[in-house]
């Protein structure tokens, strides 16, 4: 059974406040490995990258991100760049490698609070997870993050969001 998680609009406001500025110093760091992305309006499974280096990354799905459109495509761009350097594809098990580096790294390197990687982790995981009960994508990330945090991943998957 899961515990409803308890914090106010402000703290999870602030935390997402939070994560934004870690996906800058992420991709700030994925630039500085020689990685650069390109934005397309198609399907993310559509798209194949340009090169190990070039990714081409979709902006489907960013008007319903609890980021800003600037903040999600550098999440997305961190992310793909985990998978390059982990040399993991996009079945279950790489996605939770790939997004447990993610979470170590902001809990280890960045310090983020616990509100912070739980909503990192429902974000990613929770996403994950959800396609891959439904095989559909998230319609609204921010009805389904919030649910997630406060429910629960598998109490939230258990609604269309």
């Amino acid at each position: 059974m899961h515990v409803v998680r308890q914090f106010t609009e402000e703290q999870f406001n602030e935390a997402v406040e939070n994560l934004q500025r870690y996906f800058v110093v992420a991709a700030d760091w994925c630039a500085r490995q020689g990685y650069a992305y390109q934005m397309s309006d198609l399907p993310q499974d559509t798209l194949e990258h340009k090169s190990d280096k070039i990714l081409l990354l979709s902006t489907v799905g960013n008007d319903t991100a609890i980021y800003k459109p600037a903040h999600n495509m550098l999440l997305r761009f961190w992310h793909d760049v985990k998978h390059i350097q982990l040399k993991r594809g996009f079945a279950k098990q790489d996605e939770y490698t790939v997004i447990l580096a993610q979470y170590y790294y902001l809990r280890y390197v960045l310090s983020a609070s616990n509100l912070e990687l739980e909503i990192f982790w429902c974000d990613m995981y929770g996403q994950a997870v959800y396609y891959d009960q439904r095989k559909q994508y998230v319609n609204n990330q921010t009805s389904f993050i919030h649910s997630a945090v406060r429910h629960g991943i598998k109490n939230a998957c258990m609604v269309v969001h």
